[in-house]
């Protein structure tokens, strides 16, 4: 193994920097996060050439040190890949808001929580949950705070749309919105709501239905339960 520690380095270096430039995959509707597999393969290789650098410059006490803080590290990740949790972020600014669009545009039923949902004013979103609506098989539905200033736009958005469609897009409100939600059947973009910080800004977790107890049930739950205590909006 000392005898091959550059050569693991430098194949973790190179898978790192391949994980950069490749692109996700969507296969049945989920999204593969090929750059995060990849990112892992290459930390955990970058790690066990810089295990045995260390071993051979340094000795067995440090290496052993450290073997032990990476070790803590691989159990944190283990939980987080039980529960279901793909990537966290400090603030959902973080996320590519590409593939949440994506996520979203592949699902069968979306569901969207927001506090205030002044995403509604852009065009691109607009065109979204048209391409969605397009498939008579889609629903959307979306709860959202009830002092939002979103709610006249919403409206004439949903006054709008083609007869078909409009029964498929579905808003409540509710007096609280404690938590941001961008989700389907398999997958959610779920945000903590801070009131220090607008829902971009504060912490997010990009959940994934998978395991005996995924973290997306919680979210999917509270969805649930807000939208069976949210009032109708009317246009």
């Amino acid at each position: 193994m000392k005898r091959y520690s550059l050569l693991i380095l430098i194949i973790g270096l190179f898978l790192f920097l391949i994980s950069q430039l490749i692109p996700n995959a969507v296969i049945r509707g989920v999204t593969l996060d090929i750059r995060e597999i990849l990112l892992q393969i290459s930390a955990t290789l970058i790690s066990i050439g810089v295990l045995a650098g260390i071993y051979l410059l340094f000795g067995q006490e440090p290496t052993i040190a450290l073997l032990n803080d990476l070790i803590a590290m691989q159990g944190s990740a283990k939980r987080l890949h039980d529960l279901g949790v793909a990537a966290i972020a400090a603030s959902r600014n973080e996320f590519d808001v590409n593939q949440i669009h994506t996520c979203i545009e592949n699902g069968q039923q979306v569901f969207i929580a927001s506090r205030n949902f002044s995403a509604i004013k852009y065009t691109r979103v607009k065109d979204l949950f048209k391409t969605i609506l397009a498939n008579p098989k889609k629903s959307v539905k979306i709860i959202i705070s009830n002092n939002s200033q979103s709610l006249s736009l919403l409206k004439e958005y949903q006054a709008k749309l083609p007869a078909n469609a409009r029964p498929r897009f579905l808003v409540k409100t509710h007096p609280m919105v404690p938590c941001g939600m961008y989700g389907t059947e398999k997958e959610v973009y779920a945000t903590f709501n801070l009131n220090s910080a607008s829902g971009d800004e504060s912490p997010a977790l990009h959940c994934i239905k998978t395991g005996e107890k995924p973290l997306y049930n919680t979210f999917r739950r509270e969805f649930e339960e807000l939208w069976n205590n949210g009032q109708e909006l009317t246009t």
